[in-house]
This record gives C-alpha cells, sequence and structure tokens, in this order.
C-alpha cells in the first residue's frame, strides 16, 4: 500500500496502484456553473455544487459500484485527463 501525505495530496486512506477498466455514469446531463476566466484557448468554471457521479469497475472477480464526487482533475504523462473521485457514504 501507497501511503501519501504530502500537501499537494492530502489523502487520508492508504492506496494501492491498480489499473482495470471501469464506468462512469453522470448524475445528470446539465450542471449550472459561473463562467470564471476565459481565452482564446480554454475556459474554466466554477460549479456550486460538487459534480456527483457513479462508478463500476471490477477487481478480480468483485464487482464494486459506489456513488461518487469529483474531487480533482489534471493531464497525466501521456496528455490525457486523469479524475480524482472520492465515494459518498450511503445513508
Amino acid at each position: 500500500m501507497i501511503r501519501t501525505t504530502t500537501l499537494a495530496n492530502r489523502r487520508h486512506e492508504d492506496r494501492e496502484p491498480f489499473t482495470t477498466e471501469a464506468e462512469i455514469y453522470l448524475e445528470s446531463s446539465v450542471f449550472r456553473a459561473r463562467l470564471v476566466d476565459v481565452s482564446d484557448g480554454g475556459v474554466r468554471f466554477a460549479v456550486p455544487k460538487a459534480i456527483n457521479v457513479h462508478v463500476r469497475f471490477k477487481i478480480g472477480e468483485k464487482r464494486i459500484s459506489r456513488n461518487a464526487q469529483l474531487i480533482w482533475c489534471g493531464r497525466n504523462a501521456e496528455d490525457g485527463l486523469d479524475y480524482g473521485f472520492t465515494f459518498i457514504q450511503e445513508e
């Protein structure tokens, strides 16, 4: 397990590197947002609440299906995007 506690990465639980296919389901196709800044190359929006999603993936033979919130996004080494989600505690 990997334990990370740097200021830039404040994970509270141990993480284990893992690669598998996954599915992400958005709760809605429209989100209210506020335009923060704009340029010829892009735009930044602020949203008033977290964007909720439903994620499904498989670890070995175990299927995982959880509700989650989008927490961060960043460009990765393959010029794609990585997304970080936190699981929503079921009530």
